[in-house]
């Protein structure tokens, strides 16, 4: 009892740190739905990114040499995700664990299910992308020795505490004692889970497979396979420990150039008038083209023009 009320009050320190959720609505395809509102998903689907060859070798190589879990790569990447998106500096997704990790004798020899969700509680900073990783690998194992706190009474103020939840599947494979050889099956399915967000990973035939469950409701189908993309993208930055956290970008060379060529707009203009008779001449070519929008609120040309006689006459 002593241990569980120790745990719970860890939590409750590091939830007492968090001023800001992640807002993710530039995504949705409604902005007003609230996530933490959302409890239970309409529509399931689920799109998938398979990690293999060049990324996933560098992942392992990253992970042996640092002594950093794959599960723990792969949620730094989605974390940064959320950071990026979500225009917070602290990002919290739920995670499970085994809870096999507690202080209960032989729990490792018993039979049941242990599996907890708690939140995982990253904050970003401008330290290199080594030092964050081992921080969050900290945060992991902290969360798994600290695994027997239930969830609810750490939400016990009426607001989720996280909109998305990040399941590393690891199941050993059981080794034949005998010559019998044994042959393991996986079997699909889609799982319909209560969080509009959820990643599930896990590592197979020398890949990864990452597959992220979304509501069809709430997300779009190109929103999510964007998403996937830019996860590929960062975990190839990440694997460069000699990039710099601050430096860590969603756009890819194509997409910055095209950003670049976007904004090229420079253009001669007459240099024997004023702005006004210029928008004057716009006005005559396309009076009934939308020069203004606020809010409810859209001027053409014409309209605009007539209203800005109007202030000067009355200046």
């Amino acid at each position: 009892l002593q241990q569980y009320s120790l745990n719970e009050e860890y939590f409750k320190q590091l939830l007492s740190d968090v001023d800001s959720y992640a807002d993710l609505s530039s995504l949705q395809l409604n902005s007003k739905i609230r996530l933490e509102e959302v409890k239970q998903v309409t529509e399931a689907k689920e799109e998938s990114l398979i990690i293999s060859n060049d990324l996933y070798n560098d992942l392992m190589t990253l992970s042996h040499e640092h002594a950093i879990s794959v599960n723990c790569i792969l949620q730094y990447a989605w974390h940064k995700l959320l950071n990026i998106y979500g225009n917070t500096t602290t990002t919290i997704v739920g995670t499970t664990i085994s809870g096999r990790n507690i202080p209960i004798n032989d729990i490792e020899h018993s039979v049941g299910l242990y599996i907890n969700t708690l939140p995982l509680i990253t904050k970003h900073s401008n330290l290199p992308i080594l030092e964050q990783l081992l921080n969050l690998q900290t945060s992991i194992n902290e969360i798994n020795e600290r695994s027997n706190v239930n969830l609810a009474k750490l939400q016990n103020t009426g607001r989720r505490l996280f909109d998305s939840l990040f399941v590393y599947e690891n199941y050993p494979t059981p080794k034949s004692q005998d010559k019998q050889e044994f042959t393991i099956k996986f079997l699909e399915g889609i799982e319909k889970l209560d969080y509009p967000l959820a990643v599930v990973a896990y590592d197979r035939d020398n890949q990864i497979i990452f597959t992220l469950k979304y509501d069809a409701t709430i997300f779009s189908k190109e929103t999510i396979q964007k998403l996937l993309s830019k996860i590929r993208l960062l975990l190839e930055q990440i694997v460069q420990m000699n990039q710099d956290s601050t430096k860590i970008s969603l756009l890819s060379q194509e997409e910055y150039q095209q950003l670049i060529n976007y904004n090229q707009t420079t253009k001669a203009y007459p240099q024997d008038k004023t702005i006004h008779e210029l928008f004057e001449e716009q006005v005559v070519k396309t009076p009934n083209n939308i020069a203004v929008v606020y809010e409810e609120t859209k001027l053409t040309y014409l309209e605009l023009n007539h209203k800005a006689n109007q202030l000067a006459h009355y200046l």
